[in-house]
């Protein structure tokens, strides 16, 4: 199994229902799976509100609006250890504003997008059909539930994760 280390930061009040640890497992479960080379990863992972995901999405994209989930691949460094994979960033204002109150569901759409994030530093994109099916598979698999539970809620979505 894969060593993952995520350095987390999160600069919202919500806190209690996000499962660091399991999402730590399931990024060592996916990089396994995968077949990622190496045996040490390291990854960062900011839990913020709308604002500065729209203020990272306009920087970076040219877009002002926030969205659900960005990613930013590190290339990797010849020999590197562990290799840094890159950074994801969630909008916890936007899981709240799909899910509702209901942490469970909240805790869900979470795990969603951070594998949605962790494919994309592997690599994986959803600029055609085609690839959109390979990824919204490949989130079904990782995430042990149908297709069509398996991709971002908005319809957005499918331009917006980076």
């Amino acid at each position: 199994m894969k060593r993952v280390q995520v350095e987390w930061r999160n600069t919202t009040a919500h806190r209690k229902w996000i499962e660091k640890r399991m999402l730590g497992t399931l990024a060592q479960r996916l990089l396994t799976e995968e077949g990622v080379e190496g045996d040490a990863f390291t990854l960062s992972v900011l839990l913020c509100d709308d604002e500065t995901i729209r203020r990272l999405k306009k920087e970076y994209w040219g877009i002002a609006e926030p969205t659900d989930v960005l990613s930013f691949p590190q290339p990797p460094v010849p020999g590197a250890s562990p290799r840094c994979l890159g950074d994801i960033v969630i909008s916890l204002d936007t899981v709240m504003r799909e899910v509702g109150p209901d942490k469970t569901q909240a805790a869900a759409y979470l795990r969603l997008l951070f594998v949605h994030g962790l494919l994309h530093l592997l690599g994986y994109d959803h600029t055609t059909p085609a690839q959109r099916r390979v990824m919204q598979r490949k989130q079904a698999y990782y995430l042990n539930c149908n297709e069509s539970q398996a991709w971002p809620r908005p319809v957005r979505a499918t331009q917006d994760a980076q």
